[in-house]
């Protein structure tokens, strides 16, 4: 007999962050010494309280001014989101998230 999925909400809270690029004059992208752009700003956060079935998929984050993958925070992919979101929380708590969602939790018998 075919297993129906049902979701009671789980929520857990992630804490969001919002990087920024560090300017110089209200447009200019700071520099260091050597003229390399700093990176992104990750001090903007707040807390992020969501259904942990919500959670597809987790992913590093790529600091656009240094173009290096930065340990600052994660990109989190949320269901019928274009795009994802960022989060301070760290890889493999995301992951033990996702992974303690349960069919046998989730699904009733036909």
């Amino acid at each position: 007999m075919a297993r129906i999925p049902i979701f009671p909400p789980t929520y857990v809270t992630l804490t969001q962050v919002f990087p920024y690029v560090q300017v110089v004059n209200g447009s200019t992208p700071e520099v260091d010494v050597n003229g390399h752009f700093l990176p992104m700003s990750y001090q903007n956060t707040s807390n992020l309280y969501i259904d942990k079935h919500l959670i597809k998929g987790v992913s590093n984050f790529v600091d656009t001014q240094t173009s290096q993958i930065t340990n600052e925070c994660r990109n989190v992919f949320i269901s019928d989101l274009l795009m994802p979101i960022q989060v301070k929380d760290t890889y493999a708590e995301i992951q033990v998230i996702m992974d303690s969602i349960d069919c046998n939790d989730l699904c009733t018998d036909a």
